[in-house]
């Protein structure tokens, strides 16, 4: 059964939260998307608009650690004509944090079969209508396996964290390119989702939004439960290792019962 939506207040959009909980938090679920490879077989259709638009730069907002960009860059340098991807966010990281904590990079591929619904929109300026912005919109997307023989690390020097606070819904006009957003459209209230699509189009910018989450009881019940103890034995792995981290992990379990409770109200 698929619940309504229910927009709660969540923890690392307080403005009180500390910055060392909300880095620990972004660091485990930029590594989770990009171990899981959830996003991959969004590159076909984030090429497709990018071939329709021209454009050689990404802004990604609300970009945390780093997001997917580990799993997703090479394949698009690879097969597009983009030149750089600048992580932005309203709390950003300091360049080399970000660098140490994410730009990694792992092998691109789709795992076979999955499915990956995604909604581009075109909006037009005055009441803002919404429209497809091509055959690739509003539909579920397959694809078997594909490999990328370079990763996400290895254009490193192309992926340019952004030490200034971008606000997503009012980016400035020095920063131009199309748009992308990953797992974060859900954070907006309604009203300020809509505000962060027509800033892109009175910019005159594509936006591409990624969503995975499912609203069902199942999905909710189990990753409330799992997400925890995933947090307790993916720490080790995460970058950069520190005292803070291990401490507010496993001392005082901090970061675990947050991860657990926001990957709840993200599902609701």
């Amino acid at each position: 059964m698929t619940l309504r939506r229910l927009h709660l207040i969540e923890l690392m959009d307080l403005p009180f939260w500390p910055r060392s909980w909300r880095r620990f938090m972004t660091d485990y679920l930029s590594f989770v998307s990009d171990r899981a490879d959830l996003f991959s077989c969004a590159v076909p259709l984030l090429t497709e608009a990018l071939e329709q638009t021209g454009d050689r730069k990404i802004v990604d907002l609300c970009s945390g650690s780093g997001g997917p960009w580990g799993s997703v860059a090479g394949p698009l340098f690879e097969t597009t004509r983009l030149e750089t991807i600048e992580l932005t966010d309203l709390h950003p990281r300091t360049a080399t944090g970000l660098k140490a904590a994410q730009l990694r990079g792992f092998s691109g591929h789709c795992a076979p079969q999955r499915r990956l619904e995604v909604a581009g929109l075109r909006l037009r300026q005055g009441r803002a209508p919404l429209h497809p912005l091509s055959r690739a919109n509003l539909r579920h997307f397959q694809t078997g396996r594909r490999s990328s023989g370079e990763t996400g690390a290895a254009f490193g020097d192309r992926i340019r964290p952004v030490d200034e606070s971008i606000d997503a819904l009012h980016v400035p006009a020095t920063r131009k390119g199309f748009r992308t957003i990953w797992n974060g459209f859900h954070h907006f209230a309604p009203s300020d989702a809509t505000r962060m699509l027509a800033d892109a189009v009175e910019s005159g910018e594509g936006i591409a939004v990624f969503e995975i989450v499912e609203r069902r009881i199942a999905p909710i019940v189990a990753l409330l439960l799992l997400a925890p103890w995933i947090v307790l034995a993916v720490t080790p792995l995460l970058r950069p290792v520190s005292l803070s981290r291990f401490f507010w992990t496993y001392v005082i379990p901090v970061v675990p019962a947050a991860v657990a409770f926001e990957s709840f109200v993200s599902l609701v």
